[in-house]
């Protein structure tokens, strides 16, 4: 007995009308993005003010040691400090954020040591700087 899965090939139908649109765009003619931006650099952006986001979907957890989905991911972000992060043009290398530098690795790659960034503090309620029990807590409860 064949059992057909239409949902299966909606997404085959859907992926080859994309990717046949995609390959249809007219050619680099100089023609469409906005105007007065020849040179991609960025530009300076105004401090503070309001953003509205929209999304389909609902926070898993608030508690970044909990959360896995997209959007607490996104708020745990908003609120909380890796030790590494990436930079938005290098999702290869990460880089510091929390600690002051690469790790250093030992030599049998069993154990590695991080430093941690002096003068880093918690926001207020907390109000004091973090320390190695605050990191060593946080790896300790993901595991």
């Amino acid at each position: 007995m064949r059992i057909h899965h239409a949902g299966g090939r909606l997404g085959l139908l859907a992926s080859v009308a994309a990717l046949v649109v995609a390959g249809c765009g007219g050619g680099d003619s100089g023609g469409g993005g906005e105007q007065g931006t020849s040179s991609g650099a960025p530009v300076q952006g105004k401090q503070g003010g309001k953003i509205t986001m929209l999304w389909t979907d609902d926070v898993d957890f608030i508690d970044p040691g909990e959360t896995y989905y997209q959007m607490g991911i996104m708020l745990a972000y908003g609120t909380q400090r890796p030790l590494y992060n990436w930079k938005p043009d290098d999702s290869e290398h990460p880089v510091p954020d929390l600690a002051e530098a690469d790790p250093q690795i030992s030599p049998d790659g069993c154990k590695f040591m991080v430093k941690i960034r002096l003068g880093v503090k918690f926001s207020p309620l907390v109000n004091r700087a973090v320390t190695l029990n605050d990191v060593n807590f946080s790896i300790d409860r993901d595991f």
